[in-house]
């Protein structure tokens, strides 16, 4: 079972003519805008996600994660494994994929994979470090803006609201994909009032999701779920550490096979299969170890949250926008009539610093 990598001639073509492009000084927001207006098939859909057409992103990507059109060095002829894994970030309780260092990095020659001649790879790649060292602020990127910036998400394309307007003073949220893609992309034209989303969101965050009822209801439900859910067995916690144990050793193991020589559809299958099972063990086993055997009642540290919350918001939009990303997470708008209806869930196991996956088993987190 597996697959073999090949050469697609229609999309190869396509890669070719964006190198092209580049090469002959196009940006690649305006490759993307070139591509989408030729009704350019763009890359495949990833798990059910809906195509979007071309974005500048996909084009243009990260030279440091190696990935992106741009960036991909099996376009010359260079494969290259074992450069991310899945971790838990801190602050949202959520798995992210994050870039391993270099020298973990897995690369081998793959010359009947080249799609892009090496006198253009190395020009493309030699411009793009030009206009690394020429765009200001480019190693640490823009800083949020907007209190909302990065929160609010398109429900119908799934792309996020940005402020498109700023006519005489008056700023206005809108769909990205519908004013950056076109209609034909993304139908979404509703905007909303920066001003009016950003209070709205705030007083239900103080007047509504956190009420003094909902608070003491919660203590209420935390208290019965840990004195159900107050210690894993021990004989749990040894069971999932030697399936954790068990998961790196046959990670190494195909590893090594790689390092050997042994490159296969099979191969890429099974680095993917132990790499999945080591997150997935890691995290059992870390779930396993944070269920406290007591833990004190929300409503205080929400509370605290919330003063926080409240002394930032007009002092500090970058710490006021962190603490709302890490309550609300994103905001979902879906077009009702002329109206906007958010999609609010909230993020009680961070504020609470408590494993996501203890409240998943015991029925309670997020959707409060």
């Amino acid at each position: 079972m597996g697959y073999k990598r090949v050469i697609e001639p229609t999309e190869a073509a396509v890669v070719r003519r964006i190198f092209e492009l580049y090469n002959q000084g196009m940006t690649p927001k305006a490759i993307a805008h070139k591509l989408n207006a030729e009704h350019v098939q763009p890359p495949r859909k990833v798990r059910g996600r809906r195509l979007l057409g071309w974005t500048w992103t996909t084009i243009n990507g990260s030279p440091k994660k190696a990935i992106g059109i741009l960036n991909n060095p099996l376009y010359a002829g260079r494969a290259v494994w074992n450069r991310s894994q899945k971790v838990r970030d801190p602050d949202t309780g959520k798995r992210v994929m994050r870039v391993r260092p270099p020298e973990e990095w897995i690369s081998t020659d793959a010359p009947e994979l080249r799609i892009i001649p090496e006198a253009l790879w190395e020009a493309v790649q030699a411009r793009r470090a030009a206009r690394r060292l020429t765009i200001r602020g480019h190693h640490q990127g823009a800083r949020p803006k907007y209190l909302l910036s990065g929160l609010l998400v398109c429900g119908e394309c799934g792309s996020h609201y940005i402020v498109q307007s700023k006519r005489q003073g008056v700023q206005w949220y809108g769909c990205a994909a519908h004013a950056e893609r076109g209609p034909a992309i993304c139908t979404n034209s509703r905007m909303i009032r920066r001003e009016r989303i950003e209070r709205q969101l705030v007083d239900y965050l103080f007047n509504d999701m956190f009420t003094p009822l909902k608070l003491e209801f919660l203590d209420q439900v935390i208290e019965r779920i840990f004195a159900q859910y107050a210690q894993a067995p021990k004989e749990t916690v040894r069971l999932r550490q030697n399936q954790l144990t068990q998961a790196l050793k046959e990670l190494e193991h195909v590893k090594e096979a790689i390092r050997q020589g042994i490159l296969t559809p099979t191969t890429k299958t099974m680095l993917q299969e132990a790499e999945r099972r080591v997150t997935d063990c890691e995290a059992a086993v870390a779930a396993t170890e944070k269920i406290p055997a007591k833990i004190q009642p929300p409503s205080p540290s929400i509370r605290r949250y919330l003063e926080d919350l409240r002394g930032a918001l007009g002092t500090d939009t970058d710490r006021a926008r962190r603490l709302l990303a890490k309550m609300l997470g994103k905001v979902t708008l879906h077009r009702d009539g002329t109206r906007l209806i958010a999609d609010v869930k909230g993020n009680l196991p961070v504020l609470l610093d408590v494993d996501e996956e203890v409240f998943g088993r015991a029925g309670a987190g997020r959707g409060i």
